[in-house]
């Protein structure tokens, strides 16, 4: 009796994760989305060339700072912060290049599998892959950008330990005080605060209205 009990009870766990996970799928859709829908595109954009370029001027200035004989700890501090931008800067690339192997939309998915479309099976094979490297693809975002603010920290404060360094002065001074407040800005705009600054999805003061029949009826006609 209590064999029996056991299993039923697995068998209605089983069921009732399943029941879950279809519910999910009704709430989602076939395929995972992110909310930024352009956030694939804005990856492939951005990655690769400007992130290369601050890597590249990070590297020559650290190299530029390494020959000078005077600066004493200013200059050090240059080259630290430098080294490790171009670390930081390397590491994003490296993330970006493992992350655009899983940004494929589901159109391209579809488009080497047509097959799928008329195979629920193939569908379902399809839809498990799509949900993994959105998953995979949401991981290395986050390090991408977690890296690429970090190079731009280290930057940052490369560059303005490098000026005060070779120009001990007021104005050097005052750009050492911009670059401060651009490293703060930075590192605000990485975690999006203040809110009335760096406004999200959630700050949008509007509602959205129920779709009129009428509405429902355009759009399937379109």
């Amino acid at each position: 009796m209590s064999g029996n009990g056991s299993e039923s009870a697995e068998s209605g766990s089983e069921s009732a994760d399943k029941a879950s996970a279809v519910r999910a799928g009704s709430e989602h859709g076939i395929w995972s989305w992110p909310r930024e829908l352009n956030s694939g595109r804005a990856l492939s954009s951005v990655g690769g060339t400007p992130i290369a370029i601050l890597g590249g001027f990070s590297l020559t200035n650290a190299i530029s700072a390494a020959r000078e004989v005077d600066g004493g700890l200013w200059r050090e501090l240059s080259i630290i912060f430098f080294g490790v931008a171009v670390t930081f800067f390397i590491a994003a690339l490296l993330f970006i290049i493992i992350a655009t192997a899983y940004a494929s939309s589901p159109s391209e998915r579809l488009d080497w599998a047509p097959e799928a479309r008329q195979d629920k099976q193939k569908l379902e094979t399809l839809r498990k892959f799509q949900y993994q490297d959105e998953w995979l693809l949401d991981n290395y975002s986050f390090r991408i950008e977690l890296a690429t603010i970090a190079g731009i920290v280290g930057t940052l404060a490369g560059l303005t330990c490098l000026l005060i360094a070779a120009y001990d002065n007021w104005s050097t001074r005052i750009i050492a005080i911009v670059m401060a407040a651009t490293v703060i800005f930075v590192t605000m705009a990485y975690f999006r605060w203040p809110q009335w600054l760096f406004p999200g999805p959630s700050n949008w003061p509007g509602e959205l209205s129920e779709i009129e029949d009428e509405q429902w009826e355009v759009m399937q006609k379109d």
